[in-house]
This record gives C-alpha cells, structure tokens and sequence, in this order.
C-alpha cells in the first residue's frame, strides 16, 4: 500500500502566499488616507494615556509625600539601641495612617487604569475601525471597555507574578518572551473583535487561532528588525532633542499603525484558510 503524502502543497503555498501579501500590504498601505486617520487617533489615544497615568504616579506621589516624616522617624527609631519597642509603638500609631495612604494610592491607580483602559475604547478602537473598514454605530461600547480591563488586567497579573517568582535574570528573559508574545496577540484580538458577536464567542475565536504561532513568525521578525531600524535611526538624533522627539513620536505611531495592518491582513487569510 502507498503511504498517503501528509504535507499539503496546495495549502502551503496559501501560507507562503498570506505572509508575502501581509508583508507588502503593511508597508504598501502606509500611504493611505485610511493609514493617516487610524494614526490621528493612535496619537490621541496615547497622548491620553501617557497624560492619565502621569498624572496618576504624580498624584500618588503627593499622597505618600504625608507619610514620608513619619516612616523616618520610625526608620530612626530603629537605628537607636532601644528601637524593638520603639519601633513598634511608632508602627502602631502610624499604621491607620499608612492604611488610609496606601488605600488613596490603590484608588488613584484604579483611576487612571480605568481612565486609559476608556481612551482605548473611546479612540483605539475607532483607529482599529478605520483599518477594518468597519463603521462604528455607537461612540461607546461596554463590551470593548469590559475586554480592555479583562485583557491588561490578566497581563499585569502576568507581568507581577513574573517579577515576583523569578529572579532578575530569569525575569528580563521571560519578560522578554511575553513581550514578543504580547505584540501579536494584542492586534490580534483586536483585528477579530466584532461589535455584533458576544464577548465569549471574540475570545473563543481568538484562543482559536492566536495558538497558530506559526502564521506570526514573520511578523514578529519583521516587527523587530524593523523596531531595531527605528531605534538605530533615533540614536543618531540624540544631540538633537525637538527632532528626537519629534521623530519618536512619529515612528512610534507608524509602528502601531505598520503592525495593525500587518495583523489585520494575517488574520484575514487566517480566517479563509
């Protein structure tokens, strides 16, 4: 009996296909209309956040600035001979205190989490919209603001349990890996969502196809090679701050915008193949 041959020549050119016309896609349609609007709110949505979380370090900041005095009495107190009993005295006068500081901090944090997780639903999403080709009937949705704490919550909690269990050297390295995973499964989450299917049925659809790490290679490759290229060409401007600056903000936004294209196009000929 003749062995059947596995390999599928018909559905690998497909594959080859998809990642040649993804590539020059993502490049080809950066002089776009529909590139340049998508980008507009890139840069609205991230200038937001950056405000909103800056705000929100510097507003803890000022809150824990009230306790500073008396966590450097207690640090004195622990440098005298009788510090044990001092030390507790002072940490039990202090504790309500410390309690009600560390409870502002943890409200402020929630805030602007919150505050940038709505820039992502309010103008994010209508970048992604622009690059779908989709219109969008409604300015707010619940279900995207509900998806975008439920996804950068389950990524912090990652990013925290990955600080906290491994040591330094082993924790840049996996930071790195889930870095390099983040960057395709970010877009690709949002290149499946759709307004009209439930929450259940986008993530079913996205822990469907996001394992097929396979059709993402080349873009993650391509999304290095051409990242490191952007900081090559940034560290040359260095001594030139307004230019620096300028053009960090530039390729920053054209990077979003080149991996979104990029995405959308993978997940496209995902979904037909």
């Amino acid at each position: 009996m003749k062995k059947k041959n596995k390999s599928n020549p018909g559905k690998k050119s497909r594959y080859w296909k998809a990642q040649k016309i993804s590539f020059i896609n993502s490049f080809k349609r950066v002089a776009t209309k529909r590139f340049v609007r998508a980008a507009a709110y890139d840069l609205l949505t991230f200038f937001l956040i950056f405000l909103f979380l800056n705000l929100g370090f510097s507003l803890a900041n000022r809150i824990s600035i009230d306790a500073y005095p008396e966590l450097l009495n207690v640090y004195a107190a622990g440098q005298a001979d009788d510090g044990g009993e001092a030390v507790q005295e002072a940490l039990t006068e202090l504790a309500p205190k410390i309690k009600r500081v560390l409870i502002l901090v943890f409200v402020t944090f929630a805030v602007a989490f919150l505050l940038a997780m709505l820039c992502l639903t309010l103008f994010y999403r209508r970048a992604w919209s622009i690059a779908l080709g989709e219109t969008l009937k409604k300015f707010f949705s619940w279900k995207y603001f509900l998806l975008n704490i439920l996804w950068f919550a389950a990524w912090l909690i990652i990013f925290l349990l990955t600080a906290n269990i491994f040591v330094t050297g082993v924790a840049a390295l996996i930071f790195l890996l889930e870095m390099l995973f983040f960057l395709y499964m970010d877009p690709l989450l949002r290149a499946l969502y759709n307004e009209k299917k439930g929450l259940k049925r986008i993530l079913s659809d996205f822990f469907r196809i996001s394992p097929r790490i396979h059709w993402f290679v080349f873009y993650v490759i391509s999304a290095l090679i051409l990242g490191m290229l952007l900081l090559l060409i940034l560290g040359l401007l260095t001594r030139v701050l307004v230019l620096f600056i300028i053009l960090t903000i530039m390729f920053f936004v054209f990077f979003i915008g080149w991996s979104r294209v990029y995405v959308v196009e993978l997940a496209r000929h995902i979904k037909i193949n």
